[in-house]
């Protein structure tokens, strides 16, 4: 994430992976206003992905992470072109 970056925004960009629009809105009502502060570099690893990133280039006396693979595999239950359910 680059600095400057708000919590609405961050969390929008997961969602918009999928056409999450109604995740979107949900997002938006229930946290409302303070999902547009700033994140510090600190709060941006709530986010998994920010968190893979810090903990790969991290390191005491040795890097932390030495090798990764994955260990679950996601299918796509429902093509994007299955259901259109759009706000």
């Amino acid at each position: 994430m680059r600095p400057g970056t708000t919590f609405r925004y961050a969390i929008h960009q997961y969602l918009n992976k999928n056409n999450k629009d109604w995740s979107k809105l949900g997002i938006d009502i229930l946290l409302g206003h303070p999902t547009d502060a700033i994140m510090e570099t600190e709060q941006m690893q709530f986010l998994p992905d920010n968190l893979m990133k810090s903990l790969d280039n991290g390191n005491v006396n040795r890097q932390l992470i030495t090798q990764t693979s994955g260990i679950l595999k996601i299918f796509n239950k429902y093509p994007n072109n299955s259901i259109s359910l759009s706000p």
